[in-house]
């Protein structure tokens, strides 16, 4: 079955112990044209499928997929897109996506469901990957039911979205990351348009941060770019932001940062707190206050932190919007 998923060719193609069985129909009806195209039916299926690399320990196995594109006529929003199912078992765990799709021209419609465990160590026995480092958990539990409208108009009546994803020791590091980013614990739950973050536990060198709130709009913020709101808590023991921002090297002992760029279409409020805080040349501890971003702008409100032996107030507005950012702080 293997001939039928062309990304296998890339490499050691005849050295992969596969088994299962596949088949791929095609059918084709009517007439192409400058302004009309034939009906087609697409059915790709592959059955009790498996498959393991020579070099590699484990093996993807118990591999069932239906994958269905029906266009009656031919035409974009009268053709039907349906994955139903597509399972597959990596080290005992199992994982299941479903997706449906249609009225793809107007107003799309969408019907999709991912259910298992993803132990990102074994994919990563099983796959050749091209990642430095990777481990950890990914329990998935996830429906989506809605319309592209119902997403532009934020219409919760009629999106449908729900359930959980857990993630427990996950840590990814590829050739490009001179870190690891870790996330020791993370739960997101789906609520129609609302993502709620219980916990969210994350690393990326010597940093650490510790989140929890909700964000409201996040499909739509993903898909069209309209306003993700939310309020969030936000911990760490030990942060440098210059890890996080672009920076050129002018002189061998000088950093030049360049100018921060607060994100569009953002309203997000959040308690911050930080035992140790670097920024530039600049080292804080026992920071704490409120960071609101809305309209390409952060304001900072009610910031205390120890500075220079003594105890800091900051408060003030930096305004990205313009290509020559305004700061204004007290």
């Amino acid at each position: 079955f293997l001939t039928l998923i062309p990304v296998v060719y890339k490499s050691d193609f005849n050295k992969i112990v596969a088994s299962g069985k596949g088949t791929l129909e095609a059918n084709y009806k009517g007439t192409y044209s400058d302004s009309t195209y034939p009906g087609f039916n697409i059915n790709l299926s592959i059955a009790n499928g498996s498959f393991k690399y020579p070099d590699l320990p484990k093996k993807i196995e118990n591999i069932d997929l239906n994958f269905i594109v029906d266009s009656k006529d031919g035409t974009m929003n009268h053709t039907v897109v349906n994955l139903n199912p597509c399972k597959f078992k990596i080290d005992n765990n199992p994982f299941q996506l479903q997706f449906n799709a249609k009225n793809l021209e107007y107003n799309p419609l969408l019907d999709a469901e991912v259910k298992g465990v993803l132990n990102l160590g074994s994919i990563k026995q099983a796959l050749p990957l091209e990642t430095k480092f990777l481990d950890g958990v990914i329990n998935a539990d996830f429906a989506l039911l809605g319309s592209s409208s119902a997403i532009e108009q934020q219409s919760i009546e009629d999106l449908r979205m729900s359930g959980n994803v857990a993630i427990s020791q996950l840590a990814l590091q590829t050739e490009v990351m001179d870190k690891k980013l870790e996330f020791k614990k993370a739960l997101l739950s789906f609520n129609n348009a609302t993502l709620n973050i219980p916990v969210l536990e994350a690393k990326w060198g010597n940093n650490d941060l510790n989140t929890s709130g909700y964000l409201d709009n996040i499909i739509g913020y993903l898909r069209q770019g309209s306003t993700l709101s939310g309020k969030l808590t936000a911990s760490s023991k030990y942060l440098n932001l210059n890890d996080f921002l672009d920076k050129t090297s002018s002189r061998e002992d000088t950093l030049v940062l360049e100018t921060v760029r607060i994100p569009e279409n953002i309203a997000i409020s959040t308690n911050l707190s930080a035992d140790q805080l670097f920024y530039d040349d600049y080292s804080f501890t026992n920071f704490k206050g409120i960071a609101q971003i809305e309209n390409e702008t952060l304001v900072l409100n009610n910031i205390y932190t120890d500075l220079w032996g003594g105890t800091a107030f900051l408060e003030g507005t930096y305004n990205s919007a313009s290509e020559q950012p305004q700061a204004d702080f007290t």
